[in-house]
C-alpha cells in the first residue's frame, strides 16, 4: 500500500494513558467519542491525526478488540496494523 499511515504510540504507565499519533499538528480539534477516548483532528483539513485513550490499562484493555476496531476505522487503516501499532507501544 503506497499511501500507508504511520502512527506511532507511547504510553504514560504513571497516568495509564496511551497516546497515539500520525504526524505532528499544530492545532487539532479534539472529539471524546467514547469515556476516555478522545480522537484528534486536524483544525483545518479534519483528517485524523491522534487518539489519546484515558485509563488504558484499567478500562480499555479489556475492551482491546473494541478499541483497536474503532482506532482501524478512525486512522482508516487495517485491524492488523491497528493491533500492531498498540502492541509496539510499550506497556
Amino acid at each position: 500500500m503506497a499511501n500507508k499511515k504511520h502512527i506511532k504510540g507511547a504510553y504514560d504507565d504513571f497516568a495509564d494513558v496511551l497516546y497515539l499519533t500520525s504526524g505532528i499538528i499544530a492545532r487539532t480539534k479534539n472529539m471524546e467519542e467514547e469515556a476516555g477516548l478522545v480522537l484528534r483532528y486536524d483544525a483545518k483539513t479534519l483528517k485524523p491525526v491522534g487518539a489519546t485513550i484515558v485509563d488504558y490499562k484499567e478500562y480499555w484493555l479489556p475492551k482491546r478488540q473494541h478499541l483497536v476496531h474503532r482506532l482501524s476505522r478512525f486512522f482508516g487503516i487495517s485491524f492488523e496494523d491497528a493491533n500492531k501499532v498498540i502492541s509496539a507501544t510499550r506497556q
